[in-house]
C-alpha cells in the first residue's frame, strides 16, 4: 500500500491442525534472518514482481476497482497517479535492496504478532 512513511509488512500464516503457532512465527523469524544473510535469487525478486503486477491489474478491471485504488493513491499520497510510479519502482528492486531493507526494518523488536486461535468446540 503507498504511503509517505515507513510502511507496514504484514505476514499471515495459517497452521495445520495440530502445529502450535510458535513454531509458525519460528519459521518466519527463521526466514526474514536467511533473507538478511543470503539474500534471495533473481527468479524470487521477478516472481514478486509478476504476483504484484498481476495483483494489480487484476485489481483495476472493473472501473469500481480502480476508482478504490485512485482514491487511495490520492488520499493517502495526494497525487492519483502516483501508483505509476510505485510500480515502475518494482523492477528496478535489486537483492541488495531486499537484503539492506531486511536489516534495517525486519527486526525483532520492531515486530508485532497478532495470534488467532479458534475456539475449540464442544
Amino acid at each position: 500500500f503507498p504511503s509517505h512513511d515507513t510502511g507496514l509488512m504484514i505476514l499471515n500464516v495459517t497452521m495445520k491442525n495440530g502445529i502450535p503457532a510458535a513454531e509458525g512465527e519460528r519459521l518466519i523469524h527463521q526466514l526474514i534472518e536467511e533473507v538478511k544473510m543470503s539474500g534471495v535469487t533473481e527468479d524470487e525478486i521477478k516472481m514478486a514482481v509478476k504476483q504484484l503486477t498481476v495483483q494489480l491489474v487484476d485489481g483495476i478491471r472493473t472501473p469500481y476497482g480502480l476508482g478504490i485504488l485512485l482514491g487511495a493513491v490520492d488520499a493517502v499520497l495526494g497525487d492519483p497517479l502516483r501508483y505509476e510510479e510505485d510500480v515502475s519502482k518494482y523492477f528496478k528492486v535489486t537483492d541488495t535492496d531486499i537484503r539492506r531493507v531486511a536489516r534495517n526494518y525486519l527486526i525483532p523488536n520492531h515486530r508485532s504478532v497478532v495470534t488467532l486461535i479458534p475456539e475449540v468446540r464442544k
